[in-house]
Order: structure tokens, then sequence, then C-alpha cells
């Protein structure tokens, strides 16, 4: 045994530094992967549960209601925008609502779209107990949805939620 490599103890101090870097590259491995794992959280939507929905439509609180195709480019490129701006408003808003994000590949959501005559996605409803509300007033009549991808027309349903509109 040589002195050099190993102390009396009977550890190798360079066994014990490469063990420390592995450890140390693990954890950071670890955390790489919980703040991609959280990114894909906060910049995707996933349809809504069936369940959930039900909760959704009953309910007295209002819910925004996203009707979107996994295939839509146009749901693609507003998606970030879309999640940051519903999670946003629900910690900032004085009214309490829910979002709902209603897919065109499901079965059970194919039903919502022809009973709310979705044509085009990306479509935004604000619904109340299962009943459409307005979302804005165009020359005295109210429009009850908006199919898009402007920024600010998205802002604006969540806006009008905080102030009660």
């Amino acid at each position: 045994m040589n002195f050099k490599q190993k102390d009396l103890r009977g550890y190798d101090p360079q066994e014990l530094k490469r063990q420390r870097r592995r450890n140390w590259l693990v954890a950071l491995f670890i955390f790489l992967v919980a703040i991609f794992a959280a990114s894909m959280s906060v910049f995707h939507y996933h349809r809504t549960s069936t369940s959930d929905q039900n909760k959704l439509f009953n309910s007295n609180e209002p819910t925004v209601v996203m009707f979107y195709s996994s295939t839509c480019k146009d749901c693609q490129s507003v998606e970030s925008y879309v999640t940051k701006t519903a999670r946003l408003s629900k910690i900032n808003s004085q009214v309490k609502h829910g979002v709902m994000f209603i897919q065109l590949q499901n079965k059970h959501d194919q039903q919502l779209f022809k009973k709310y005559k979705i044509t085009s996605t990306p479509t935004f409803m604000v619904m109340k107990k299962g009943v459409p509300q307005a979302i804005s007033n165009h020359n005295g009549v109210k429009i009850y949805r908006y199919a898009g991808t402007d920024q600010g027309k998205i802002k604006q349903i969540y806006t009008q939620l905080r102030l009660g509109e």
C-alpha cells in the first residue's frame, strides 16, 4: 500500500474527490430535470379532465374556456402567453374564477365544440353556470367568444374578470 495515495484510515482522497464530484453532478442533473418539468407545466396547457369540466361548467364562478387543437399552429403560438396570463390572473384577480382547456381531439370535448358551435381554434369564451357570458360589446351587440391569437384581446378577457364586469 502506497501512503501517498491512501492515508492510515483506509480511504483514498482522490476517490473521495471523485465521489463528491459525482454527487454534485447528480444533484445538478436532478435540479435541471425539475426546472424543465416545472417549465413544461408553466408553459403548456393540458386538456381539463371531464370531471373538472363538469365542476367548472356548473360553478357559480366564471370560467375562462379555451377551445384548442393540439395540431393548431395558432394555438401553439399563443400557448405560453395564455398559460402565463391564466396563472397571473388567478393570482392577481379580485374575482375567483376557473380556467378550462377543451381539446378538439378528445371525443368528449368534440361534443362541446358542437354544442357551442366552435368552428375555429383557438376560441375563448367565459362560462358561468354553463351559460356563455358576454366578453365584450360592439356597437350595442354582446360578443360571447373571441377566436384568434391577439394577445391584447386575450388579456382583455382576463382583465374583465378582475374588474368584475
